[in-house]
C-alpha cells in the first residue's frame, strides 16, 4: 500500500516529479511513482487503485498542465478527476514557478485549485522548507509519523489560537531584536510593549502591507476572512501615530524620552504570503521566529502557524531573509533614538 501519489505531466513536471520522488524516497515515504509508463497506457484498475489506496494525491501544476490536450484521452486529466471523487484523503497540488491556471479550465477538474497547495522554492530550500510544507499537509500516515519522530528540534505547527497562549511578554523577553511583518498587527499596537522593549534597548522593525496597495485590497477579499480593507489603514495610521508619539518624546526630553533602542517602520506593496515575527535574543540559541501563513478564506484564528527555534537553522534562517528581502523593498519611516 502507498501513502502517496504523484501525479504530473511528463513533458512540463517529469523532471520535477522525479526529483520529489528520490526525496520522499529517501525519507522512507511510500509513494507511487511510475516514471515509464503512467502517462503511456490506459488509465487502468493499476492507476485508479493506487490513488484509491493513498491517503495523500500529490498533484505537480507546471506549466499548462492544466490546458486541454486535444486527440487522445488525457491520462492525468482522468488522475486528477478521479483523487477529487474520493471522499477522503489528502490532495495537495504543487505549484511549481511556471504554472498559470488556464481561463478554460476543465469544469471537472476546477476544484484542484481550490485545495491548499505547497509553491516550489529555490533550489538550495527544496531539501529544508519546501519538504517540511509538503510534509505538513500530508495526512497522518504510518511513514509520516516514523518520519517526524526521527526529526530532531522539529518545529511546532498548529493554529494560531494555540500558539497565542503564550503571551507577548514571555515571547519578547530577553530579546535584542524584533522584526513584525504583517498586514497588519493590531494587537501589537500596544504602546506598553513596545515602550518596554525601547527602555531595555531593544531594537525593532515593524512593516506592513501598503493599505493603498493591490495586496491590501486582495488579502481583505480573499486571505483574511470577514476583514475589511479599513483595518489596514486603521493600523497603517496607528503605528504612524506610535512613532510620532515616540519621536515627540525624543525631541521634547519628555520622561517617555528615555529609549534607549531603536524603532523603524515600513510599508510595502509586495503580496505577503505569511505573518513573521522574529525575535532574536541576547541567549542567540533562545531566538525563534512565528510564521503566519495567510491561508484563502480561513478565520483568523484558524490560520495555520508555526514557531521555529534557531537550532532548526534551515527554516529559521530562511524566514529572516523572507522578512529581508520585503524590508529592503518596503518604503521607510525611520525613527531613530537621539543620544541621551
Amino acid at each position: 500500500m502507498y501513502s502517496s501519489f504523484i501525479s504530473y505531466r511528463r513533458d512540463t513536471g517529469g523532471t520535477f516529479a522525479k526529483l520529489l520522488h528520490t526525496k520522499l524516497d529517501s525519507l522512507h515515504f511510500s509513494v507511487f511513482f511510475d516514471g515509464k509508463s503512467m502517462h503511456d497506457g490506459r488509465f487502468d484498475k493499476e492507476i485508479a487503485s493506487a490513488i484509491d489506496m493513498a491517503e495523500n494525491f500529490i498533484v505537480i501544476l507546471s506549466k499548462d498542465a492544466l490546458k486541454k490536450r486535444n486527440g487522445t484521452t488525457d491520462y492525468y486529466f482522468e488522475e486528477i478527476k478521479h483523487a477529487l471523487k474520493k471522499e477522503n484523503g489528502h490532495i495537495i497540488p504543487i505549484i511549481l514557478s511556471d504554472f498559470l491556471p488556464p481561463d478554460d479550465i476543465d469544469p471537472e477538474i476546477a476544484d484542484i485549485l481550490k485545495y491548499q497547495g505547497v509553491h516550489e522554492t529555490a533550489l538550495q530550500f527544496f531539501d529544508t522548507a519546501f519538504i517540511s510544507q509538503l510534509i505538513y499537509y500530508m495526512g497522518d500516515t504510518e511513514d509520516k509519523r516514523a518520519y517526524m519522530q526521527t526529526v530532531e528540534n522539529r518545529s511546532f505547527i498548529s493554529s494560531r489560537k494555540v500558539l497565542e497562549r503564550e503571551s507577548i511578554e514571555e515571547r519578547w523577553e530577553n530579546a535584542v531584536e524584533i522584526d513584525i511583518c504583517a498586514h497588519y498587527a493590531n494587537m501589537l499596537l500596544n504602546t506598553a510593549y513596545i515602550v518596554d522593549k525601547l527602555e531595555e534597548g531593544v531594537k525593532i522593525r515593524f512593516l506592513v502591507t501598503d493599505p493603498e496597495s493591490e495586496a491590501a485590497k486582495e488579502a481583505s477579499e480573499y486571505k483574511l476572512k470577514r476583514s475589511r480593507l479599513s483595518k489596514f489603514e486603521q493600523a497603517y495610521e496607528a503605528i504612524l501615530e506610535l512613532c510620532d508619539d515616540i519621536e515627540y518624546a525624543r525631541k521634547n526630553n519628555t520622561e517617555d524620552a528615555i529609549l534607549n533602542g531603536e524603532i523603524e517602520f515600513r510599508k510595502t506593496k509586495l503580496h505577503i504570503p505569511f505573518a513573521i515575527m522574529t525575535v532574536k535574543k541576547r541567549i542567540l540559541s533562545e531566538s525563534t521566529v512565528k510564521v503566519d501563513y495567510y491561508s484563502f478564506g480561513t478565520g483568523d484564528p484558524e490560520r495555520r502557524s508555526v514557531i521555529i527555534s534557531y537550532a532548526d537553522r534551515d527554516n529559521y534562517e530562511f524566514y529572516c531573509e523572507q522578512f529581508e528581502y520585503i524590508w529592503n523593498h518596503g518604503q521607510t519611516k525611520p525613527i531613530i533614538p537621539e543620544n541621551i
